[in-house]
């Protein structure tokens, strides 16, 4: 395998080192470099031309004094170590930002607000500062589970491959949100699917094709492949199938949801279940198996470049496990100190340069 290089946010407190920076290679994770400064640094994304990495800070009014941020970081590159520094960080329009994703052009950063049911598109500068910007969206609404969906909870967003179009899943109001991308931080809302009741919208995924739209059903564990078309954005589906056997523990919820680079193979993961579902799409959308994922409470995880390995982000057991693509065998556990890990995203294969195999120095951190 070549050495890949990822990202690691999670939970954790000020103090602690929220972001952490792994390499991974045949054999196993090694840890090169960690970032501390930001409160909950729970999802990250990758800005798709430069060297830079955002972060939302998952904190709310009520439970942390003040509404969440969402943070922009500079990779600095030496021929001796890797370092993140601040590029600044804005509001990010309601409590509990808990995903944030960059359009592929990089002129747009979108944050989703998990309580405060709210959306917030901001233009990037050239540099992917972020710039200042109010929400774009409020929703409203509820839906069938009481404990749950009392009210709108947006939970992710993702880019059409061709960037015109960017789509909310909204967990709180089984609806998938479908917005226009008319300019730099600029969104007009367009239409709206509304999912299996009680299913709560939570992660998507495209196919390469730039057709095809997943989306995983945290409440209900279920994966919903739609068609998608990139003109209009109309979202249709196609075929849902259950994330786990019938015989998983009660409360067991799906999470994440990832594609393999050739499209043939669609990965979820399962928090009570603790697994990796593993899906063929092919003449349809078919669980071919599930893996024990390793660790407790799988929020996340990650695919390799290369597409032989992933990498899940266990949040209660603390841990990151690597499993092989071709058979689910867990290649590696990595413990975690620190913070609770939840959100993984690997580095562009144009910055994997040979300077990285001699380390990263002391671990960058950030005062304040």
């Amino acid at each position: 395998m070549t050495s890949h290089l990822l990202y690691v946010g999670g939970y954790a407190g000020a103090g602690a080192p929220g972001i952490q920076v792994f390499t991974l290679d045949d054999s196993g994770l090694t840890r090169r470099g960690a970032y501390s400064g930001i409160v909950n640094p729970s999802f990250l994304a990758r800005h798709p031309t430069l060297d830079v990495l955002y972060a939302v800070s998952e904190t709310g009014a009520a439970s942390d004094g003040s509404q969440g941020t969402v943070h922009a970081l500079r990779i600095e590159h030496t021929p001796d170590q890797m370092r993140l520094t601040s590029l600044g960080h804005r509001p990010s329009g309601g409590d509990h930002p808990c995903h944030v994703a960059v359009h592929p052009e990089g002129h747009t950063l979108v944050v989703v607000n998990y309580s405060g049911g709210t959306v917030t598109a901001y233009p990037l500068t050239a540099e992917g500062v972020i710039e200042e910007a109010e929400p774009s969206f409020e929703h409203g609404g509820s839906g069938p589970n009481p404990q749950r969906q009392e009210g709108p909870h947006p939970h992710s967003s993702v880019f059409s491959p061709d960037g015109r179009h960017v789509i909310v899943a909204d967990l709180g109001i089984d609806r998938l949100l479908v917005h226009r991308v008319t300019g730099p931080g600029v969104l007009v809302n367009e239409t709206a699917l509304a999912a299996i009741p009680g299913s709560g919208p939570r992660h998507m995924a495209f196919h390469p094709d730039g057709a095809h739209l997943f989306a995983v059903g945290e409440l209900d564990t279920t994966l919903t492949v739609h068609d998608f078309d990139p003109e209009t954005g109309r979202i249709r589906p196609l075929a849902t199938a259950p994330t786990v056997p019938a015989d998983a523990p009660s409360g067991t919820t799906a999470a994440d949801v990832h594609v393999a680079p050739e499209g043939d193979r669609v990965y979820v993961s399962n928090r009570g279940h603790d697994s990796i579902a593993v899906f063929a799409f092919e003449d349809g959308l078919a669980r071919i198996a599930t893996w024990p994922c390793g660790g407790r409470r799988p929020r996340a995880f990650a695919m390799s470049p290369g597409g032989e390995a992933l990498v899940v982000a266990n949040r209660d057991s603390r841990t990151l496990t690597c499993l092989a693509t071709s058979d689910g065998t867990v290649t590696d556990t990595f413990e975690v100190a620190g913070m609770q890990p939840s959100s993984i995203v690997f580095e562009s294969a144009r910055l994997l340069l040979t300077p990285f195999a001699r380390g990263y120095g002391e671990p960058a951190r950030r005062g304040g």
